[in-house]
């Protein structure tokens, strides 16, 4: 073989994606874990609402990883408001606007129609923002919130006149 050139059997990629896909899956629900605990918010009992909030989260991730758009937009219609609880409802916000604001991406490489792709968007905006009335400083749901809106402005990269209005609001 050539010098400096290591060649690697496949099943190593395997195994390296497959750990990889692990560490993603296993960071996004450890870091909700502590968030999400009520029952209300999956409409479950609440000695398994951790559990129930983890495998939910855990099922938009996979989703999102393997482009399943279908499921994302499923998976988003499963998550339930909790009552009288502004930090966990904030959480069900983003996660539904989560789910949506990755499906439209995974969209845009399976080169779905625009105006489906501009509903999804729209739709990532609505929870997005909802989750920040709730609590504003919610980091995650603004990058969400800043990412769709970049991806509406994509859209509608031909009328400006269309674009400039959310970026004034986001900004403003």
């Amino acid at each position: 073989g050539r010098q400096g050139v290591v060649d690697h059997p496949p099943w190593r990629y395997s195994n390296i994606m497959t750990s990889i896909r692990k560490w993603l899956i296993a960071g996004c629900v450890c870091g909700c874990l502590p968030m999400v605990g009520c029952a209300a918010a999956l409409g479950g009992r609440q000695d398994t609402s951790r559990e129930a909030a983890a495998r939910l989260v855990a099922d938009v991730v996979r989703a999102d990883y393997d482009g399943d758009r279908t499921k994302l937009a499923a998976l988003r219609e499963r998550f339930v408001m909790p009552a009288n609880d502004p930090r966990l409802s904030s959480l069900v916000h983003y996660w539904r606007g989560f789910a949506m604001w990755r499906r439209a991406i995974n969209g845009f490489n399976d080169d779905a129609p625009p105006d489906e792709l501009a509903r999804d968007l729209q739709t990532a905006v609505d929870d997005f923002q909802a989750a920040l009335r709730m609590r504003p400083g919610f980091v995650d749901a603004k990058v969400g919130l800043i990412s769709a809106i970049g991806y509406q402005g994509y859209l509608r990269r031909s009328d400006a006149d269309a674009t400039l209005p959310s970026l004034v609001r986001l900004l403003g």
